[in-house]
């Protein structure tokens, strides 16, 4: 039952925040390449730019991270050229121009394929990506794999998770667990945080080679120790439930929760907001469970939400409202949150229950009197 919830929050994580199109950004690395694109480093302006592209990227994401290509394009760095050229393309953070598009990927290509060619293992992944979206060529899965497996085999970390992920999902290449496993542990052997997360998650689920928690902790702490948000929830859920050959310690489950939770990661919040509601592994105080719940609930967490409800119904660690506690019922009733369903349904029935006794009596009446006309005028019509 552990294993299946940490899988369930894992599934979650996924959801949440996007697997990133380019895996091995962690948190940490994308301040430093903030830093350095401000300073007017090209490479980091792409790589930023990079950064800010995930499966849960917002419009606002996506045009901050067109204007970083760009300028690492006006730099003459060659890899934001197929960036810049995608984003008129498909019109992400700035108006579509099919002719703009078509120049930067006349730019990109030349240089992408003398640069694979001669080993070039960035050249190769781009390459990947260029036949994969269909950036200013025909689609070709057989081609970009090609590519893909190129970079992988040259030790390139990236390449070698992207490799994972399509085994994985069985995207140009064939589903298989093990070799999704194979390509993240190489990643994961050159300290790459993402991969060493994903390899946990296969330890701990059973989906790679074989079932291992201890395996797991060992590969979500050296992803946590790198600030890996993902990996830090997880390996505080194992001490939590004192798995994988740890000793069950809440003091220590708060403490990777905080870590997960300061880098803005809903989960972790409203994990911290449980601990500090009932007091577990930190002293109880319902003012700071109110403040997590919130951090989490503004983020879509139905789990949260509901929560918060509930704190407002009963004016606990905030000033007690029910039109508030109604809001966060309803935001979680939503998205098919069957205790806030419920919440909802029986805090709304107690609230207005006079109005409902009297519509009931009404309705009741009502129908009673129709039963009495409709007798009446059927014994008059047998009289007749």
């Amino acid at each position: 039952m552990k294993t299946l919830l940490m899988s369930i929050v894992g599934l979650l994580a996924v959801a949440v925040i996007g697997f990133p199109l380019n895996p091995s950004f962690t948190s940490e690395a994308v301040r430093d390449y903030k830093t350095r694109a401000d300073a007017g480093d090209a490479e980091a302006q792409y790589l930023y730019s990079c950064a800010l592209v995930t499966r849960k990227a917002t419009s606002k994401d996506l045009s901050q991270a067109f204007v970083y290509a760009k300028k690492a394009a006006d730099q003459g760095y060659e890899r934001a050229f197929r960036r810049v050229g995608r984003g008129y393309e498909q019109g992400w953070g700035v108006e579509s121009n099919a002719v703009k598009a078509t120049a930067y990927y006349s730019r990109f290509l030349p240089w992408a394929i003398k640069a694979a060619e001669q080993g070039d293992a960035n050249a190769q992944l781009d390459l990947w990506r260029v036949y994969s979206n269909g950036d200013g060529v025909t689609r070709d899965e057989v081609e970009a794999v090609k590519w893909l497996r190129k970079a992988a085999e040259r030790g390139h970390a990236g390449a070698q998770i992207c490799l994972g992920l399509s085994h994985e999902l069985g995207e140009g290449v064939e589903q298989s667990y093990k070799e999704a496993a194979k390509w993240f542990r190489k990643a994961a052997a050159q300290g790459d945080a993402w991969a060493q997360y994903r390899l946990g998650e296969m330890y701990r689920d059973g989906s790679g080679d074989k079932k291992d928690e201890i395996e797991a902790v060992k590969w979500f702490r050296k992803a946590a120790e790198q600030g890996m948000e993902l990996a830090q929830c997880n390996l505080g859920t194992m001490y939590y439930y004192g798995v994988g050959g740890l000793r069950k310690d809440e003091t220590e489950a708060v403490k990777w929760w905080q870590k997960a939770a300061k880098q803005k990661y809903m989960l972790a919040q409203y994990a911290l907001g449980v601990m500090y509601a009932n007091g577990k592994g930190v002293g109880k105080n319902e003012v700071e469970a109110a403040n997590w719940y919130r951090k989490a609930a503004e983020q879509g967490c139905t789990l949260a939400q509901n929560n918060l409800g509930v704190m407002y119904q009963f004016g606990k660690g905030v000033e007690k409202d029910e039109i508030k506690a109604i809001q966060w019922f309803k935001k979680a009733a939503e998205q098919w949150d069957l205790k806030a369903c419920m919440n909802l349904f029986w805090f709304t029935l107690i609230r207005y229950w006079i109005v409902s006794v009297i519509l009931l009596v009404l309705v009741c009446g009502g129908l009673f009197t129709l039963l009495i006309k409709w007798t009446r005028k059927r014994k008059m019509c047998e009289a007749g």
